[in-house]
């Protein structure tokens, strides 16, 4: 049967693998499908640099709950009774926009019904919203069961003492990269906490117990442990860097930003945007200002538009290609995606090809594939597509970067605006042929007369995106130093 194809395989939670198991997990899932290929392959996962090695999968986003699901969903929790009825209003009348970034989620639309439940505030800031979860869960409220009443620790710590020793149980499942362990290795995790924090006494299977049944953060299923919700995990650790590790928090938040843990990074920016500010953006930021000041040995072409590739390409690689027209409807080529995106990995794998294991000959990098018409939606003679070969955790964290930025009002980040001025008629490469986008001189895309027609495409693709703003950002940087200057000469923290 599965030889026929008779099957759809659902792989869950490929991000969840540990990262020493990570590579040989791959490998079976490859090898699997590569002897399983008439099947259909579904794989979950949150942003993964690892992804790249499925470069045949064609990549899909849910989409986030509309305002309306939302409000639905809520007053499912109670059956349309009070409680859901007072939160739905309260949202409607002036929170909704406030909260519309986590309410997309039904995971964190079912904590809020919970932290609503058990403290009748809307924590408008993710941090808060994560204790106030918490506040419910220690308090009273048991997730699993829906029962509402006080309930004696088996471990007798207070609500403080144990949030304490929570971050360091996270930090060390962040360092085993596991959320899921036997009961020796969580016994064994909680008690390498109660040793780092050696003035709070409890028993560690005392601890385990409140960790299931009275504070359940945990869940057991099977001879296994687990906790209970990834994103409150991710409080957890978040709240560790914040107030446990001292003088070593910048070099800590500095390695997250190389590593998968975008929603770690992101409840951090929300506890201390000031520190998330000095030391991981403005560490971006001048690393995206020496990409932009390598040099680009290309004559006659206009500066201004030398920064304007450097500002769209800034974590991203691309390749190119043209095709011959393809019938579009309402300027989308809709009916010919499959075989065009088909097409391109084709044609891409066969002038690139993917590095390969050398056991199992099994691809470990891939392609993504954009295609768009918004070029063409005027003209009907020439169809790009881009292909990128870099849509692993890097991109994620630039793209997390910029909307944060963003949504603070930051000037170093804006939108991208396309506005055609080209006649894309007088743009002819080889077609069906890609070429990378970089800085070689020689490169066809960086020839005079098609640099600016390049510049376009990738505007086009990315209309209403974020970017860095070069000048902008050299503009930040300078203010830093002089803030940097003035904090050192400051006789603040002096006591007379």
């Amino acid at each position: 049967m599965i030889r026929r194809g008779d099957f759809i395989f659902f792989l869950d939670g490929y991000d969840e693998i540990s990262a020493d198991d990570k590579k040989s997990v791959t490998q079976d899932v490859q090898r699997f499908i590569n002897n399983s290929g008439e099947n259909t392959f579904i794989l979950t996962s949150r942003p993964d640099d690892s992804l790249a090695s499925f470069g045949n999968f064609q990549s899909f986003s849910i989409n986030a709950l509309r305002e309306d699901q939302v409000y639905e969903l809520l007053s499912k929790y109670d059956e349309n009774g009070e409680l859901s009825k007072s939160l739905i209003t309260k949202l409607q009348d002036h929170y909704y926009d406030n909260l519309s970034e986590f309410l997309a989620n039904p995971l964190l639309v079912s904590l809020l019904y919970t932290a609503y439940e058990y403290k009748h505030v809307i924590p408008v800031k993710k941090h808060v919203f994560y204790r106030q979860v918490y506040d419910a869960l220690f308090e009273a409220h048991d997730l699993s069961k829906g029962d509402y009443y006080q309930r004696d620790k088996f471990s007798k710590l207070g609500i403080d003492d144990f949030h304490t020793i929570l971050r360091y149980i996270s930090f060390f499942c962040l360092k085993k990269d596991q959320i899921e362990f036997t009961k020796d290795e969580i016994i064994r995790i909680i008690e390498d906490a109660k040793e780092k924090c050696e003035t709070i006494n409890f028993k560690k299977s005392e601890f385990l117990k409140d960790l299931i049944t009275t504070v359940p953060l945990f869940v057991k299923e099977g001879l296994y442990y687990k906790w209970a919700h990834k994103s409150l995990y991710e409080y957890f650790v978040a709240q560790f860097i914040y107030q446990d590790t001292g003088n070593k928090r910048a070099q800590l938040l500095k390695t997250l930003t190389k590593t998968k843990y975008i929603n770690i990074i992101d409840i951090y920016s929300n506890i201390d945007y000031k520190s998330f500010r000095n030391e991981i953006i403005e560490a971006w930021i001048i690393d995206f200002i020496d990409f932009c000041n390598k040099e680009l040995e290309i004559s006659r072409v206009n500066s201004d538009s030398v920064i304007q590739r450097k500002e769209l390409t800034y974590q991203q690689d691309y390749l190119i290609i043209q095709f011959d027209p393809v019938e579009v409807e309402n300027g989308v080529a809709l009916s010919q995606y499959h075989t065009l995106s088909q097409k391109c990995f084709e044609i891409v794998e066969k002038k690139f090809p993917s590095i390969k294991n050398d056991d199992d000959d099994i691809p470990i990098e891939g392609y993504g594939i954009v295609i768009s018409n918004k070029v063409i939606k005027d003209i009907s003679s020439v169809n790009f597509t881009i292909s990128m070969d870099n849509i692993g955790f890097e991109r994620s964290i630039n793209d997390y970067i910029l909307s944060v930025a963003h949504s603070k009002g930051e000037k170093f980040v804006r939108k991208t605006k396309w506005k055609k001025t080209l006649n894309f008629k007088k743009f002819n490469i080889p077609k069906e042929t890609p070429f990378k986008v970089t800085d070689e001189s020689e490169s066809i895309l960086n020839q005079p007369e098609n640099y600016d027609f390049v510049n376009e495409i990738l505007s086009a693709y990315y209309d209403d995106d974020l970017v860095f703003d070069y000048v902008e950002s050299k503009l930040f940087i300078e203010r830093q130093k002089m803030l940097n200057l003035n904090n050192a000469e400051s006789d603040f923290l002096s006591i007379k």
